[in-house]
């Protein structure tokens, strides 16, 4: 009876694990805003698609005030990390990686300085339609 009783809650625990909701990695991720003060736009836009047996792919673009040209960058995925770095000359330049979740993308921004130094910060962007949809 013992066993019996074990083998059952084995298999419902593996049930249980298939029936896990797996994260959609592609998508739209935005904090873009419009500043009314200043009258410019502020944040970034991450829009990640699949190439199939190509892997995935970022096309992402930062506004300060002003804007660089978006940019299209290979993005490295395990499970619901990503990992992805933005060149130069791009206002996001610096490499990105965090969590994708059903809300959005989470995690930190590691950018150059001036100095030559980096610096750090975490950054989020919400799941949704684009800035100009």
């Amino acid at each position: 009876m013992t066993l019996a009783i074990a083998i059952t809650l084995f298999m419902m625990a593996g049930q249980l694990h298939a029936v896990e909701k797996k994260i959609r990695i592609t998508g739209i991720y935005s904090n873009l805003v419009y500043n009314q003060e200043g009258g410019d736009l502020l944040g970034n836009e991450l829009f990640i698609v699949s190439a199939q047996e190509h892997g995935f792919f970022a096309f992402f673009q930062s506004w300060a005030g002003g804007t660089t040209a978006p940019v299209v960058v290979p993005v490295q995925v395990e499970g619901d990390r990503v990992t992805f770095i933005i060149p130069a000359p791009s206002l996001g330049e610096g490499s990105y990686e965090g969590r994708i979740s059903g809300t959005g993308f989470d995690g930190k921004f590691r950018y150059p300085l001036a100095s030559g130094g980096f610096r750090e910060e975490p950054i989020q962007l919400k799941r949704k339609k684009s800035y100009w949809q």
